[in-house]
Parts: C-alpha cells; structure tokens; sequence
C-alpha cells in the first residue's frame, strides 16, 4: 500500500525489489521500484457526497451524506497526532460533533464505510 498524502487516497502496488528486503528489519533499508499503481480506496465521489461543514469550524461541525451510508459505517475524528478525539457509529445522513473542548489546530475526518475510507482535513480555530 501506498499513501498519498495530498488525496488522502491509498493505492495498491506492484514493487520489485532492487536493492534490500521487502520485510521490517531494524536499521535497514530497502530500494524498490514501483511497476504500477491502482486505486485501492474509491473516491468519495464514486460512492456519494460526503460535505463537512464549516471548515474550519469552532464548536459544531456537519458531516452530511447524500445517502445513509451501509449499516457498521463510522466516523473517526482524529488530531494530527493519530490520536481518536471522537469515534461513532454512522446513524442519520447527518452527523453533528461538538467540537468545542479540543485546541486550535489541524485535525483529520475519517469516514469508514465497509473497507473503504475517506480522510478530509478540518481546521479547528478558537
């Protein structure tokens, strides 16, 4: 898997090795050259709209579906640490977060529908 970091998408690929072991070994390192890539995660887009509002927000943000996602779908709000701020079960088309108590800063909205997920970026300002 590959993560690009300005779509937020992960990809599929296909390395050789050219140069090391394509297993974790302290204090190593490995060359590798990427045959090909494929889209591993849908875009948004692909499956429905997913609109989070206001961004940046202060106290309460909107993450509003065009459609109710599968059943066992969640939202994870993170920090840009990695660690979860809030993490639910997606119930209604749309899901309202008190955001009020966290800091300032850049954070991250994961939605987990079935084994795709979607990031967006979100700004916390005070």
């Amino acid at each position: 898997m590959v993560w690009n970091a300005q779509s937020g998408e992960e990809s599929l690929t296909q390395a050789e090795s050219i140069k090391g072991k394509m297993i974790y070994e302290s204090q190593s390192s490995v060359l590798i050259n990427l045959k090909s890539g494929t889209t591993g995660v849908q875009k948004n887009t692909d499956l429905f709209k997913i609109d989070i509002f206001p961004n940046p927000c202060s106290d309460n943000l909107n993450v509003r579906f065009s459609e109710m996602p599968d059943a066992g779908s969640s939202i994870e709000i993170m920090d840009i640490t990695g660690r979860k701020v809030v993490s639910r079960e997606i119930t209604s088309t749309n899901e309202r977060f008190f955001l009020g108590q966290q800091p300032a800063g850049l954070y991250l909205v994961k939605t987990i529908i079935g084994s795709k997920e979607v990031i967006n970026k979100l700004i916390i300002n005070k």
